[in-house]
Parts: structure tokens; sequence; C-alpha cells
């Protein structure tokens, strides 16, 4: 491991004595403390998420009633942490660059260590440099929660890396750059930013990669309100004199995480720098690197939709694709009036839009020319070669569209893939059993034209409806046993016991109650789609459907599962589209009657659907919590839906 560290200061080779490592040259020391280098003298700098007392408070708590409890006391506080903490997608950005250089990667300015997490499944070794000492007792005893012993932490400064010349495959700077101006308040941000640039460069091999994820300086987040790193809003938009005299008169000393009781005027002034697409051209390349940029929503932190910037068509494939699919990622009627309004656009007038008002951009640098392995392999392996990244669930998607933008394929791709094989293979997008056997670890699909269908159309429900009742009766419906029944609802009851920030007794009786519910039915096992909501059921111009979208397909499954979920998610459009509606009204008033009705007749007994909807919901809750893949207010959204389903003064 020493070989691999260098004096901070002089950049000369260090040696290990003791607890330390010391320098021949420059004669200084450096503590080496529990499982991580501390590089940085003794210091009370703190920044962070949430204040110091918290931090501290929750590294007391993982010592004392565990890991997992400690975490979930520490979200019933800041819920909003939650998908920062423990998505696993927010490293995904990895996947549009990824090759088989995967020896040695650095994640500058860590946090509390969710990407050096996920990216140690990928490298052999990833070593995590943060300034903050609490974060760095929170990664200790994270990645000794996980088992992750590939991961090596310090303590140092970022304008400054412990680290020799090109060492490194790959360095991830997701949301650091912008902070570096903080770092050295006398000079000019922009000049820090160079430093800092200039000193990843050093340390990346000549075949290495840059990450770099960052808000974009003119971004139509930050048009419509969004604060600034500043702390206020707007500062972004402004010209930069402005925007310091404003952060000197009304800021926090430390921008948006500083202390606004703290009154240190000196202190202010606006150091965050970002800048527009043209801003950051100019800066790496200021900087001696060679760039590939790509646009990302919602945002880097959040890298759900990415593709290089340059493609023109891509990006309208984007637009068209999550204008007509995506409900969830399209949070306000403001934003969706602007997708519908920038589908109708011409893409080059698109391109150009995207790259003035794009919420974030990715780079990827490097000393040399930047390829995109990736890319390239999946042109030479589908002859498309404009495409959308997806990341959803265990897979990350490939959309892959031709040259009038329409999309063609889809390609998925598992994330624990180790390497590309010489042919993919072309699965059904409709069949799941030839999926669901397969070792494969990346396939296409054929993407089936259609429309989804509309759940306000009592017809196209109703067909819905009818196609799940034959899947399920063509299937060889064995008796679903005691010992079936126990194991699910146990599985369940863990589940919802893990999450100790709720009160849980009105959940566990819910799971109590569907057992006992069940006991006496003659119910059969049938497979479950596990997905089976709107969005993946496709409608063609000849009325025909199309299920897909299999991800979460099982065999042998609890046939109520399907088409409650399908209810569940009606009444969730419902209470969207008419949020002045009652519940009470949905289930009185519009298909949910009729639909039970049908399926009273096909399982050859009266459903309880206030029970069943309520046990489901907590089912579906659970599979969200542990996928750790859903936006915190759409899961607050569920969790309301439970408890007034359990509090409804009317059987369904």
């Amino acid at each position: 491991m020493n070989q691999v560290y260098v004096c901070p200061a002089c950049k000369n080779d260090i040696n290990k004595e003791n607890s330390s490592f010391h320098c021949g040259n420059c004669r200084k020391y450096y503590s080496l403390e529990d499982t991580y280098v501390d590089f940085i003298p003794e210091s009370t700098f703190y920044a962070g998420e949430v204040p110091q007392a918290e931090m501290a408070e929750l590294i007391h708590n993982i010592d004392t009633i565990g890991f997992n409890p400690a975490l979930n006391l520490f979200f019933k506080k800041f819920p909003r942490l939650r998908a920062y903490i423990t998505d696993k997608k927010r490293a995904d950005w990895v996947f549009n660059i990824l090759g088989n250089e995967r020896n040695n990667c650095l994640d500058i300015g860590s946090g509390l260590g969710n990407i050096s997490e996920n990216l140690s499944y990928i490298f052999e070794k990833v070593y995590s440099v943060e300034g903050v000492k609490e974060r760095i007792e929170f990664q200790k005893r994270r990645f000794k929660n996980s088992k992750r012993s590939n991961i090596y932490i310090s303590r140092g400064n970022v304008l400054s890396l412990p680290f020799r010349d090109n060492y490194f495959d790959f360095i991830v700077c997701n949301g650091v750059l912008e902070w570096m101006g903080m770092m050295n308040t006398e000079k000019n941000p922009r000049e820090t930013q160079l430093l800092f640039l200039r000193e990843l460069k050093r340390v990346l091999k000549d075949k290495g990669k840059i990450y770099i994820g960052i808000e974009n300086r003119c971004g139509f987040n930050f048009i419509l309100g969004d604060k600034d790193h500043s702390g206020i809003r707007y500062t972004s938009l402004l010209p930069r004199f402005l925007a310091n005299y404003v952060v000197k008169k009304y800021g926090n000393p430390g921008g948006i995480y500083g202390d606004s009781k703290t009154e240190k005027k000196e202190e202010r002034g606006y150091f965050t720098y970002t800048y527009t697409i043209f801003g950051y051209k100019s800066l790496l390349k200021d900087a001696g690197l060679n760039i590939k940029s790509f646009w990302v929503y919602p945002s880097y932190n959040q890298p759900y939709f990415s593709g290089n910037l340059e493609d023109k068509t891509g990006i309208k494939g984007f637009i068209n694709t999550i204008s007509t699919h995506s409900n969830t990622l399209l949070p306000t009627s403001k934003i969706k009036t602007a997708f519908s309004i920038a589908s109708k656009m011409d893409k080059s007038i698109l391109h150009l839009v995207v790259s003035i008002l794009a919420p974030s951009f990715l780079f990827y640098c490097s000393k040399n020319d930047v390829n995109l392995p990736i890319y390239e392999y999946l042109s030479n392996q589908t002859s498309l070669t404009s495409v959308t990244s997806l990341c959803d669930g265990d897979d990350i998607k490939y959309l892959l569209y031709d040259n009038k933008s329409k999309l063609k394929k889809i390609v998925h791709m598992k994330r624990d893939i180790k390497e590309l094989p010489e042919n993919i293979h072309l699965r059904a997008k409709t069949e799941p059993l030839e999926l669901l056997d397969s070792s494969e670890k990346i396939w296409i699909e054929d993407w089936i034209p259609g429309r989804k269908i509309d759940p306000m159309n009592l017809n196209e429900v109703r067909l819905a409806i009818e196609w799940l009742i034959k899947f399920q009766n063509a299937s060889t419906r064995e008796s679903m046993t005691s010992e079936f029944l126990v194991n699910e609802t146990n599985n369940l009851r863990k589940g919802i016991i893990s999450i100790t920030e709720r009160d849980n007794s009105k959940y566990l009786k819910i799971v109590d109650n569907y057992q006992h519910y069940l006991t006496d039915k003659d119910i059969r096992i049938t497979p479950e789609h596990g997905d089976y909501f709107f969005g993946n059921i496709l409608i063609d111009d000849t009325h025909n459907l199309h299920v897909i979208d299999w991800a979460y397909y099982r065999k042998r499954g609890d046939p109520l599962f399907d088409p409650v979920l399908f209810i569940i998610q009606i009444i969730m459009h419902f209470r969207r589209q008419l949020p002045s509606i009652t519940l009470k009204d949905i289930v009185s008033k519009y298909e949910i009657k009729e639909l039970k009705n049908i399926l009273d007749k096909h399982f050859g007994f009266e459903l309880n659907l206030k029970l069943l909807i309520s046990y489901h919901l907590l089912r579906f809750i659970n599979r969200i919590i542990t996928k750790k893949g859903i936006l915190e207010n759409e899961l607050l959204g569920y969790y309301q839906l439970t408890d007034e389903i359990i509090d409804l003064n009317i059987e369904i």
C-alpha cells in the first residue's frame, strides 16, 4: 500500500513506520489511523449534509445499536438522505464509459461512501479520499458492515493528492469541482479549479479516464428557483461580480452547508463556480483534458437517463420516449409541459436547447482522445449509433434509436457483468421464461411499438385484466400450500420489522389478517409478472396488448399480486389526475367495482379488496425499499395510500 501513497507536500515516496507514514525528504509524518491514512493535520473543519452534532450522533448510534438500526433512526430525522446514502443507481454514470481497465479507481470527495461502495463491485481497488473526519468515520463503519475489503480510505486535501503519478484507471469527481473555490478563497475560483483538474491529470494513467458530474450554471432547475451552491436562489445565473456581492451581503460562510448563525462576513463570497456547457469545455481544455460531454436527467446524483450531448438523434429519441412512457420522472406540470413542447422541436433546435438548459452534465475526460467502449460495442452489435442509457432496477438499459429517432432496440445489461461477450443474443420482450432461465448478463430486445393503455379508459382496463386472467389460466396451477403462504407472509413480516422508523403494529396486523384470510381459500399458485401496471402494457393500432418488462417475473407466485397491483396503480393514477377526489369516491364510482366483479368470478370467491390492497401495497413497498430505487416522495405516497386504505370506512 505504501507504493501507492506519496507525500502530498513534496510528492516523494513515503515509508510506513509503525502507526504512521514518514517522508524522508521533507520529514513529515502522516498518521495511520484505524483503517485509514490521515494526510491532514488535526483540524476542526466540517462540511456536510447535516449538522456536525447529528453526524456524531449517527456514528455513536452505529457503535451502540448497530449499523442498520442506527441508519433507520437517522432516516427518520432526514428522510431526504435515504437515496443519497443507499441508492445504488447513483454511480450508474460509470456504465457510459466502462471498459476493461478496472484495476484502480479513485473517488474524490467521497462523502458518505455510497459511490465508493458501488464502484468496489466493479474495480479491483477503490481509493476513497475525503477531508471531513466524521464522513470518514461513517465510511469505516459502512464498509465494515457491507464487508467491502477492497476500499482504501484516506483523509486528504484534494488540491494536493497523496498518490503517485500515472496510477489510476478511473477517477471520480462527482459534485466536487464546484466546491474547489472554497478550498482557497484567496484565488479566483476558476484558478483553483484548474489546479485541482491538473492534479487529477497528474495521478491519471495515460489511458485512464476522469468522470465529472456537475450542475449546469443555466440549468432549467436553477431558472425555476432551485438554490445554487451559495445557498441563495439565482446566484448561478448572475454575473460573477454581482453574485459575489449578493453572497457577501446575504449568504452564509461555507455556502449551502454553511452555518447561518455564524457572522464571519470576511469569509463570505461567491466561490462555488459552475458554468455553461461552453464554460466547462473551455475550463477542461485549459486543464489539458480531452472530453466527451453527456446530458443527464434528472441530475448527476440521479443519473436515470443520460446520453452523448453531440448525439442529436438520441436526444430527440429520449425526449419522445420519456414524454410518451414516463410519469414518475416528470414530477410537475411545468416539467411535463416543457417536455411536451420539446418533443415537437426539430432535433437541431432541441440539441441547442438541451445544451443550454440541461440541469446537469456528465463529462468523461482523458489525456488523449476519449473513447466510449460500451457505445462502440453496442453499435457493432446492433448497427444503431444513437443511444440513451437508462438506470432501472437491477439492469442498465440502453435505448437504441434509428436515424429518425424511433426507438428500435433495448439492450439490458446486469450491473455485475465482468466482460462483454462476443455476441449478444436477441430475447423476446414479451416472453419471461427464456429470460428467467438465462445466465447471460446482457441481451437485446426489439422495441414493441404501441402506446401504454389509458387507465381511465374502462375498455382498455378491461382488456388488461382479461389478458392477465388468460395468462394465469394458461399456467400449470398447483394449489397454494400452507408452507408457501407462511413463507410469503414471513418474508414480508421481516421486511416490515426492519423499517424501524414507523409504527409497524398495524402493518403486521394486515399481514396476519391476509394469512388467515387465505388459509381456507382454494388458491392456485401462478406465475407473476411482478410489475403489472399500465406503463408496461402496450396497445397497438389493432388493439392487441403487449406486456413488457418482466424484470420481476416469478415462475411460482401469489396470483393475487398482479391484479391487485394493477388496481393500486389505477387508484394512484386517479389521485394524480384528480387530486381533489376522495379515495372513497375512486373505489366506489370508477372501474374498481367492475374489476372486482371480474376477479371474483376468476378466483371463485368474493375478494376483500380492502385487505388485499393493504397487504400487496406493503409487499410492493418492501420491494421498493429492498431495491432502494425509488424517489422518496413516491415511497411516502404508497405509505399514505396504505394508511388510508386501512382506515377507509367502507368495504371494497
